[in-house]
């Protein structure tokens, strides 16, 4: 944790074998700027995965598409479209909106949207998630609530 309480770093070494995954959060004002990455001894399929419920408005076109892996979830993932081109979301719920920019995404990155159950499960979410394979990747999101 930060000095000024704003910001902090984690780092996990145990989650998977081979892998180390760092994060740092700041909040500024109405912000939070997230970077997360991570690295592997070995090249694998990395996931970076968002969820947010309300009704969503995405930039880039959209193309249906569909993820090969059937379990830690990914079964639940219905509507799942590819995205190419720009991409950024905005989330109404309650009256706020939640804008997500991401600003820094590896060069061969595929970024996908799709519905997944909410909490509880009668609930619908949506999820974003961006993909690469690589032994190191770094995903920098920008949130902000207006």
């Amino acid at each position: 944790l930060s000095d000024d309480g704003n910001s902090f770093d984690m780092r996990v070494t145990d989650a998977y074998p081979g892998v180390t995954a760092t994060r740092a959060l700041t909040a500024a004002g109405n912000t939070l700027t997230d970077r997360m990455t991570v690295t592997c001894e070995e090249e694998h399929t990395i996931d970076w995965v968002f969820h947010a419920s309300g009704e969503a408005d995405f930039t880039g076109q959209m193309a249906p598409a569909a993820l090969p892996e059937q379990d830690n979830g990914y079964n639940y993932l219905a509507d799942v479209q590819k995205v190419t081109g720009p991409f950024a979301a905005r989330f109404l719920r309650n009256g706020k909106t939640l804008s997500l920019a991401l600003d820094e995404l590896p060069a061969d990155a595929a970024i996908y949207v799709a519905i997944s159950p909410d909490n509880p499960a009668t609930l619908k979410r949506h999820t974003i998630i961006v993909r690469t394979r690589a032994k190191e990747v770094a995903v920098a999101a920008r949130y902000t609530v207006m």
